[in-house]
């Protein structure tokens, strides 16, 4: 049997009742259901009935779905996690990439020479809230969306962790001597960290964007 709108439409909603509030993950276990319904050869079952033991039979209950979204969500932290270290490694091997890090790094070891402790903190400080308005330019349209993906606020989560970091450093160090050497090796590694988890980021917002538009189009 094909499925009217109507009834894809009330597997949706049953799912988000069932706790799956991340429309990537709707789509897929509404594919699933879809399937199932589709090969029966009864026409005159109980479409809502029937969504209801399917879904129970699948494990797309509210009993499991807590369960199921938390292994999806440690996959996925996984794969980010080998994403940032591949980011990683493509700074680090490309000519371009090396000579501007370098060149970064001599400029900002000058500033550390020629500043005062207290002044090179506050650079740092300055540094580090520039890097924290732009990255939440970019999450924070995602984050206030109606409409989640768990791809993408796992992927905000991970863009966050940078900046929880730094502040734990900020609140572990207190004298401006030691904060100010401390600032010298942790900002660069801060920034390579937060752009390479930008990264992430972004390619992620892309897809997830192309596949909405994709499905928005049918």
């Amino acid at each position: 049997m094909k499925l009217t709108q109507k009834q894809i439409q009330f597997i949706e909603n049953y799912l988000i009742e069932q706790g799956v509030k991340y429309w990537d993950v709707r789509i897929e276990l509404i594919d699933h259901i879809v399937s199932e319904i589709e090969c029966k050869k009864d026409l005159s079952l109980d479409f809502k009935k029937e969504v209801i033991n399917i879904s129970n039979n699948l494990g797309y209950n509210s009993y499991s779905v807590r369960k199921r979204l938390n292994e999806k969500t440690k996959s996925i932290r996984r794969h980010y996690d080998k994403l940032i270290i591949t980011n990683a490694k493509r700074l680090f091997t490309s000519l371009k990439s090396v000579i501007l890090i370098v060149f970064i790094l001599c400029i900002y070891t000058s500033l550390y020479v020629y500043f005062s402790a207290t002044l090179f903190v506050k650079l740092g400080i300055a540094i580090y809230l520039i890097s924290f308005i732009l990255v939440s330019m970019s999450v924070t349209p995602q984050l206030i969306k109606r409409k989640r993906s768990i791809y993408l606020d796992n992927a905000c989560s991970i863009i966050i962790s940078p900046f929880l970091i730094f502040n734990g450093f900020f609140v572990l160090v207190n004298n401006i001597e030691a904060k100010s050497i401390a600032l010298l090796f942790v900002l660069p590694i801060y920034l390579l960290f937060t752009y390479c988890c930008w990264l992430v980021y972004r390619e992620t917002y892309i897809k997830t964007q192309r596949i909405h538009k994709e499905l928005n189009s049918i």
